[in-house]
């Protein structure tokens, strides 16, 4: 982490969270919902992974490669900017519901001198 502080940064969004919502909405096959991975998954294809012994279904998680990538850097460096700056003021107004899609979707940890690494 660099230790260069930009407060004053305006965060700018890396993926419309709202839209991502929709799309992962729109791929559930399975009614009801169980809200877990296998919502992802048809009857016959979860029948065929058991019967090969998966069951660990979070690859089957249709979510896009490059907005995984930004949303586990970014919940990773969340945590660990929590715990270097428990005081901060900013850290703590995103730290409710209302705000949940800003630590998910945007590029406020730039704020903290942070670059998100290109993949």
């Amino acid at each position: 982490m660099n230790e260069v502080m930009n407060k004053d940064y305006e965060p700018v969004e890396v993926f419309d969270y709202a839209q991502y919502q929709k799309d992962m909405e729109a791929k559930i096959v399975r009614n009801p919902r169980t809200n877990t991975p296998i919502d992802y998954i048809s009857d016959e294809k979860l029948a065929q992974l058991e019967k090969d012994g998966i069951t660990d279904f979070r690859p089957y998680i249709p979510v896009p490669k490059d907005i995984k990538a930004h949303l586990l850097f970014a919940v990773n460096i969340w945590i660990k900017l929590t715990k270097t700056y428990p005081n901060d003021e900013y850290l703590k107004s995103l730290d409710n519901e209302a705000n949940h899609h800003i630590v998910l979707s945007y590029d406020w940890y730039k704020k903290f001198g942070v670059d998100k690494p290109v993949l």
